[in-house]
């Protein structure tokens, strides 16, 4: 019971990456960098400016990619959260989730050609494809993300 509560957990908790701190929805190259600067997180535009952050500083950042499916696996947690539903507690594993509801490898290789054109240098692509971590100069972070 308790491994099905952890496993549920995780699914919710991949299902919300999606919406997670800065989502870059994977675009032809031509506009990613609009689709960029359109899609940060609530609130940035109204935040208060502390100052200049020094260009050469390094800075880290992860950019979410939006979840595939989203109607579909709006059916699945309500279906396997659902005691009266035949899937309840059929939880996926991590991989059947990726390849069912993650991004696409096309869509993150987009995301990853489009940071390192700007010059950063992709860290880390989580296995199911929703965040890609990268690093570089607070110069190159502002550019490929318009702030």
């Amino acid at each position: 019971m308790r491994l099905r509560h952890r496993t549920f957990s995780f699914v919710v908790a991949i299902a919300m990456a999606g919406s997670a701190v800065l989502s870059v929805n994977a675009a032809p190259p031509a506009r990613s960098k609009a689709l960029a600067n359109r899609n940060v997180t609530p609130g940035l535009p109204s935040a208060v400016r502390l100052g200049r952050l020094d260009p050469g500083k390094t800075m880290n950042v992860t950019v979410s990619l939006t979840l595939r499916n989203q109607a579909a696996l709006d059916r699945f947690i309500a279906s396997v959260s659902d005691p009266r539903s035949p899937s309840y507690g059929r939880y996926l594993q991590p991989s059947q989730f990726a390849a069912l509801f993650g991004p696409s490898t096309a869509q993150v290789q987009q995301v990853v050609g489009y940071l390192r054109g700007q010059g950063l240098m992709v860290t880390s692509v989580s296995a199911n494809h929703t965040l890609v971590q990268a690093s570089g100069s607070a110069r190159a972070v502002q550019a490929a993300f318009g702030v």
